[in-house]
C-alpha cells in the first residue's frame, strides 16, 4: 500500500527559479512565476487556497509534454487546470499549474439535451441509474429550491420557461458527430425512461441556442445558493456530497474492474494502486482524491483568520452586512465571467483569455459580484491625496466640461476636433490619438426644451436631462419628448444642472459623486413625493439611480423612492403605455442592450416594445461594445483593447448587417463605438419610434444664440481652456518630478 505525507514542496526557492527559466527556454508557453499570477490561481470554486509554484499557459500539446518533462526533472508537482471551478480544491495546489483553456480549450461535438421533470428530487434520483446506462456525456440535477433562489436573485429568469413541468429536473446531455445522431441517442433514452418508470415530463432540445440557455440555468446554480436575500449565509463546498449509485453494467476497463472487484470500503485503495501505476512519485496534483489533505487544511477562511478591519467606506454595502470585506467574499469562483462569447461578462477576458482580466481574477458572476463598486471604493481610498491619471480629470469630470463647452460649443469643438488643437487636447487629457472626441451640440436639450410649448394634458412624467443626451445628442432627448407627448403624457424637463455623476465612479471620485446625488435628491424632492415616473434615456445613468444611489444612501427613504421611480423609455412604455399604438415599421433591427441595464433590470422591455412597431428584433447578445465609458477613449492599451472587444462582438455583427437593418442602442458608449468603428449609426429607441411617426431623421434645431452672448461665451471658453491646459500641464510636470 502506497501512502505519502502531506509535506508541501514550497512555492519559493532557487530551485523554482531554475525551473521557471527552463520552462521559458524549453517551451513556447507563457510562463508566469510572479506573485500576481500565483495569487490568481490560488483558489477555485471551493473553500481551499493553495498558492501554486507558477503558471504555464501552453499554446500547443507539445508545450504540455515539454512542461511535464521539465517539471519531472526538477521534482515539481503539476496540476492541469481547466475552468478552475471545482468545489473541493481539486484545481488549486502547490504545484505548477497548466492552464489549458486559453489556447487548447476547444472540443468539437454536436449535442442534444434531454430534460426530465419530476415531482421532487427523490424521484429524480431514482432515475439516475437508468439514465447512466444510456451513456450520456453529461448529467446534472436541479430542484425547486434552486429555481426559487434564482427568481429571488433574477438569475436566468428569462430562460426558466424552457424547463418542463416539475419540482425537480435532470439535464441529460448526449454527444455525437452530427445533430441527428445526438438526437437519436436522446430519443432512445426518452423511450427507455418512459417505458421503465415514466417521468412526469420529458423534453428534448437540440437547438444550440436553447441548450446553451438551459446550461446557463445550471451554471448559475452555485450562484443561486450563495448570498440569497433573506436567508443565512451558505458556504459552498461543504454542502456537496457523493453517494454510490447501484449499477448493473459490466466493468469495461481494467481500472473499473480493479475497483469493482473490491468492496466499496476498499474502492479508494484500488484507485490509489491504479494512480500509482501512472504517478509513482505522487507529483500529479498531490493530496487530492488519493491520500487527500485533511478536510480543514488549506482553508482560505480558516479558524485562524483575523477578524475584518472596521474600514470606513463610501459605499455602505447594505447587502453584505455593511462591510467591504464581506462584499469581496461574494465571488465563489464559479467562472461564469470566463465565458468565451455573449453575455455581460467579461469583455476583457473575451479578448485576452487571461484569468487576470476576468471578474473572478479581479474579485477573488452570478453571485452578484459588483466589481465596478469595489473598484470605485478602492480608487477613492488609493487616490486620496494623490494625483489621479489624466483621464480622471478629462473624462471623469465631463459633466462640468460639457457645461463649460455649452457657453461656446463651436470653440470647444474646434479645440477638441480640429488639428493641431485636437492632438494637443488629447495628449493633455490622456486620450488615444486615434479616437475622435464626440461633438458638443450647438444647443443643449434643456435650452431647446425651454422654447418648447409643453402639453398640458395627460399623466405627469419627468424626462431626465442626462449629460450625454443633453450636451452631445439633444436630438435623442427631443425625440423622446415628442414620443412621450404623442403617447399622451405631460412631460417636464427640469432646468438647471442635473447629473448622476456616472463617469466619476470609474475613477473613484466618490466625494463628488455623493455631492451630486445629494443635490439631485434635494432638487427632485417634490417630484419624488408626487411619485412621478422619471424616465432616464441613458442606461448607465439609470443604473446609478438604481444601484449606486442605494449603496451610498441605503437608509435614506428619499433615495429608495427615487430608485423605484426611475425607468428606461422601454420600461415606461411597457408599464405605463402598453395600450398606446406605436408607429408601424417594416424591417429588422439589431438590439444592443447596455451592460449596466442587462445586469440590473434586463432588456425584456426593449425586446417587447420594438416588435410592437412591427420590427423583427434580434438581441445582439454581444456583450460589451468595448467603449465602456472612458475606457475606449483612454490612451494606451485600453483603447486598443476596446477595439478588439468590439471587433469580436458587437462590431462584427453590425458590419455583417444589411444596410437596411436598424441598429438600436440606448447607450451613448455603444452608439459611439458603432459610429467610430463602422460605417453605421446606432439609434436610441426614442429616435426609432420618432422616425416611425415622422418618417425623417431627428436633427438639432438650428437656432443661433445672440451675438453678444456668443462672443462673450467664446472669450470665456478660450480663457478657461488656456487656464485648464496650464493647470493640467503643471500637475503633470509635478507628477513626473514625484
Amino acid at each position: 500500500m502506497l501512502r505519502r505525507s502531506h509535506q508541501s514542496p514550497g512555492a519559493r526557492g532557487s530551485q523554482w527559479s531554475a525551473l521557471a527559466e527552463e520552462l521559458r527556454s524549453g517551451t513556447g508557453a507563457k510562463v508566469r512565476f510572479d506573485d500576481g499570477a500565483r495569487g490568481l490561481y490560488a483558489t477555485d470554486a471551493g473553500n481551499c487556497r493553495q498558492v501554486p509554484i507558477g503558471v504555464v499557459v501552453p499554446k500547443t500539446i507539445e508545450d504540455v509534454v515539454a512542461t511535464i518533462a521539465i517539471c519531472r526533472r526538477h521534482g515539481a508537482p503539476v496540476l492541469s487546470r481547466g475552468g478552475g471551478t471545482s468545489l473541493a480544491g481539486q484545481t488549486c495546489n502547490t504545484a505548477v499549474v497548466i492552464d489549458w483553456p486559453k489556447h487548447l480549450g476547444g472540443v468539437l461535438e454536436v449535442d442534444a439535451l434531454l430534460l426530465a421533470g419530476y415531482p421532487d428530487v427523490f424521484e429524480a434520483a431514482d432515475h439516475v441509474t437508468e439514465i447512466a446506462q444510456c451513456a450520456p456525456i453529461g448529467l446534472e440535477g436541479l430542484d425547486r429550491k434552486l429555481l426559487a433562489n434564482m427568481r429571488k436573485k433574477r438569475l436566468q429568469v428569462e430562460h426558466l420557461s424552457l424547463l418542463p413541468d416539475g419540482g425537480a429536473f435532470l439535464l441529460v446531455e448526449f454527444g455525437a458527430k452530427t445533430r441527428q445522431e445526438a438526437r437519436q441517442l436522446a430519443e432512445t433514452a426518452k423511450r427507455r425512461l418512459s417505458s421503465e418508470r415514466p417521468a412526469r415530463t420529458l423534453k428534448i432540445l437540440d437547438d444550440p441556442s436553447e441548450m446553451h440557455q438551459v446550461w446557463d440555468i445550471r451554471e448559475s446554480g452555485l450562484g443561486a445558493t450563495a448570498r440569497v436575500p433573506g436567508e443565512r449565509e451558505h458556504w459552498i463546498g461543504w454542502e456537496d456530497s457523493a453517494v454510490s449509485a447501484p449499477s448493473s453494467r459490466r466493468p469495461r476497463s481494467s481500472a473499473s474492474r480493479m475497483v469493482a472487484r473490491s468492496p466499496e470500503s476498499t474502492g479508494m485503495e484500488a484507485f490509489r494502486e491504479f494512480k500509482a501505476l501512472w504517478d509513482p512519485e505522487g507529483k500529479m496534483n498531490p493530496g487530492k482524491v488519493v491520500d487527500p489533505y485533511p478536510l480543514t487544511s488549506n482553508l482560505r477562511l480558516g479558524a485562524d483568520r483575523p477578524p475584518p478591519a472596521p474600514w470606513k467606506t463610501w459605499f455602505r454595502f447594505p447587502e453584505d452586512d455593511g462591510g467591504f470585506t464581506s462584499a469581496t467574499l461574494r465571488c465563489v469562483g464559479v467562472g461564469k465571467c470566463r465565458r468565451q462569447e455573449g453575455g455581460v461578462m467579461c469583455p476583457s477576458y473575451h479578448v485576452t483569455g487571461d484569468e487576470q482580466h476576468s471578474t473572478r481574477g479581479r474579485a477573488h458572476l452570478p453571485i452578484n459580484v459588483d466589481m465596478a463598486t469595489y473598484k470605485a471604493e478602492f480608487n477613492a481610498h488609493y487616490y486620496k491625496g494623490r494625483l489621479r491619471p489624466r483621464p480622471a480629470y478629462s473624462m471623469g469630470l465631463v459633466m462640468f466640461w460639457a457645461r463649460l463647452a455649452a457657453l461656446a460649443p463651436r470653440l470647444a469643438n474646434m479645440l477638441s476636433r480640429q488639428q493641431p488643437f485636437a492632438s494637443a487636447a488629447k495628449w493633455v487629457a490622456g486620450l488615444a490619438p486615434q479616437r475622435v472626441l464626440p461633438r458638443f451640440a450647438t444647443h443643449t436639450f434643456q435650452r431647446q426644451a425651454r422654447n418648447h410649448a409643453p402639453s398640458m394634458r395627460g399623466r405627469r412624467v419627468l424626462l431626465w436631462p442626462d449629460t450625454f443626451n443633453n450636451h452631445f445628442h439633444p436630438e435623442t432627448a427631443r425625440a423622446a419628448l415628442t414620443v412621450l407627448e404623442r403617447a399622451g403624457f405631460r412631460v417636464e424637463v427640469p432646468r438647471g444642472f442635473f447629473c448622476c455623476g456616472r463617469p466619476l465612479y470609474d475613477f473613484g471620485m466618490l466625494d463628488t459623486a455623493k455631492w451630486l446625488l445629494r443635490r439631485t435628491l434635494r432638487q427632485l424632492r417634490p417630484v419624488i413625493a408626487a411619485e412621478v415616473p422619471i424616465i432616464v434615456l441613458e442606461p448607465s445613468c439609470a443604473a446609478v439611480l438604481w444601484d449606486e444611489l442605494g449603496g451610498l444612501f441605503p437608509e435614506d427613504p428619499l433615495a429608495q423612492a427615487l430608485s423605484r421611480q426611475v425607468l428606461t423609455l422601454a420600461e415606461f412604455l411597457e408599464v405605463h403605455a402598453e395600450t398606446v399604438t406605436l408607429p408601424r415599421m417594416a424591417g429588422r433591427a439589431l438590439l444592443q442592450g447596455h451592460c449596466h441595464q442587462r445586469s440590473l433590470h434586463g432588456i425584456a422591455a426593449d425586446l417587447s416594445v420594438v416588435p410592437r412597431m412591427g420590427l423583427e428584433v434580434e438581441d445582439a447578445d454581444a456583450g460589451c461594445s468595448g467603449m465602456a465609458g472612458s475606457f475606449g477613449f483612454e490612451r494606451g492599451e485600453k483603447s486598443e483593447l476596446s477595439r478588439r472587444i468590439g471587433a469580436q462582438g458587437l462590431l462584427a455583427k453590425v458590419r455583417a448587417l444589411p444596410q437596411e437593418t436598424l441598429v438600436i442602442a440606448d447607450g451613448f458608449s455603444c452608439r459611439e463605438q458603432v459610429a467610430q468603428e463602422t460605417n453605421r449609426r446606432g439609434f436610441h429607441l426614442a429616435e426609432v419610434i420618432f422616425r416611425g411617426w415622422a418618417h425623417s431623421e431627428v436633427r438639432p434645431e438650428a437656432q443661433e444664440p445672440p451675438v453678444r452672448r456668443r462672443w462673450a461665451a467664446l472669450a470665456a471658453g478660450a480663457a478657461v481652456a488656456v487656464l485648464t491646459s496650464a493647470v493640467l500641464g503643471a500637475a503633470l510636470s509635478r507628477r513626473q518630478r514625484v
